[in-house]
């Protein structure tokens, strides 16, 4: 993943953090170590708040 610049590279089953809706169709923003950038919305799934 994170071909490009501006894309967040991740690996399966890793926890993306701050996770909203970007201005690009089909991609959302996240963060993960720190880093900060784009996802594509289809390789994530969504996980419910753990109360």
């Amino acid at each position: 993943m994170g071909e490009s610049e501006g894309e967040l590279s991740f690996e399966p089953n890793q926890i993306i953090t701050n996770v909203r809706f970007s201005h690009e169709p089909g991609w959302l923003q996240g963060t993960l170590n720190g880093k900060t950038g784009l996802i594509p919305e289809n390789y994530v799934e969504h996980l419910k708040p753990y109360n």
